[in-house]
């Protein structure tokens, strides 16, 4: 997340503001978003001084002298508390079994899968400070930096959500190493802890820690059917079908743990380090569905699709080449020619048919 420790509130250290104040300071600062929930309400108030109380009793030296409230979705609220010398981001849920229901992204994977994401690459992504079941609550690590979406932003100043080469190559770097980590794997005890604790937390869960509603891709692919003129009686098909299932049910030797969102913008680089943030959706899933976003121009994030549109299709394809061949056990000269490549982009394309219908 970007630093913004010039805020009002470190021109002196020795400033006390009351959780009141704080409070409202915050709200009166934010621009209220089009999907997000009433932040004038008594009831909000009362809910960023219980977020402001709970940080107080698990870390009692940390001193807040700002806030600035960065989200008030309907999945969540997210705060930044800065004291004189560090900042904190603190993270509400709003679904009220959300330590108890891992079924989709949330509470529990974000809380467990940091600690997991932080085995497999020290460092890779932000640290959890505490978490508070009871309230919701998770205090992390500020990771700050310049956005990945803006890197190098001056060679081309305007366009918005653009990725230069230097972010491409910064995205690969940071990918290729977390999928590759020697602690990923079928024997891994990072992989196995993350789904124990998951397991534990929410018994009722099928497959603990796995891909997150998988059902979306086999709905998708009847979009898909209706979009191409392929018939659901005929054997492309039931080829479809297998290629899906072989990705949302993957062979153990396929499966990695990742945060489960691939976008571009839960990156930053700070000085010569690419870090992570936004854990909701740590799951256990097929290798190839990050290469399968590279390739579809990142899809599923917020700025589709100008995120390529300072490349030809060829130099696109040649950054994916690099990458897979950094992740594959066993590349092929030409990913296009890899099986499990196509069943992971056509799994990728079913699940956005069935979630926005393109």
């Amino acid at each position: 997340m970007p630093d913004s420790r010039s805020a009002a509130g470190f021109s002196s250290r020795s400033a006390s503001f009351s959780p009141g104040e704080l409070v409202d300071s915050a709200i009166s600062s934010y621009t209220v978003r089009p999907a997000d929930s009433p932040v004038d309400t008594v009831k909000f108030r009362s809910l960023l001084a219980g977020m402001l109380s709970s940080l107080s009793q698990h870390l009692p030296s940390f001193t807040p002298v700002s806030l600035c409230l960065l989200s008030a979705g309907m999945r969540s609220v997210v705060l930044r508390v800065s004291s004189p010398d560090s900042s904190v981001i603190l993270k509400y849920f709003r679904r009220r079994d959300s330590a108890t229901n891992s079924g989709g992204f949330g509470y529990l994977r974000e809380k467990h899968g940091l600690v997991a994401l932080n085995s497999l690459v020290p460092g890779s992504y932000s640290s959890l400070l505490f978490s508070d079941d009871s309230a919701r609550l998770l205090c992390l690590e500020d990771v700050t930096g310049t956005p990945l979406v803006v890197f190098d932003s001056v060679r081309f100043e305007g366009q918005d959500g653009a990725l230069t080469a230097s972010a491409v190559s910064a995205w690969i770097y940071f990918w290729a190493g977390l999928l590759s980590s020697d602690r990923q794997g079928v024997s891994s005890p990072v992989l196995a802890d993350f789904s124990a604790r998951i397991a534990a937390a929410d018994p009722r869960a099928h497959s603990p820690g796995s891909l997150t509603s998988p059902a979306l891709a086999l709905k998708g692919l009847h979009r898909l059917a209706a979009d191409e003129g392929v018939a659901e009686d005929s054997a492309e098909f039931a080829h479809w079908v297998a290629q899906v299932e072989s990705v949302i049910s993957p062979p153990p030797a396929s499966l990695v743990l990742t945060s489960g969102d691939f976008s571009p913008h839960n990156l930053l680089i700070y000085h010569d380090r690419v870090r992570g943030f936004d854990a909701e959706g740590t799951s256990l899933h097929h290798r190839f569905l990050p290469l399968a976003e590279f390739l579809l121009g990142f899809p599923s994030a917020p700025l589709y699709p100008t995120y390529t549109s300072h490349f030809s299709e060829k130099e696109w394809l040649a950054w994916a080449q690099d990458f897979y061949e950094r992740i594959s056990p066993t590349p092929f000269s030409n990913l296009l020619n890899d099986p499990q490549v196509a069943a992971a982009v056509l799994t990728v394309r079913a699940i956005l048919a069935e979630q926005t219908g393109r």
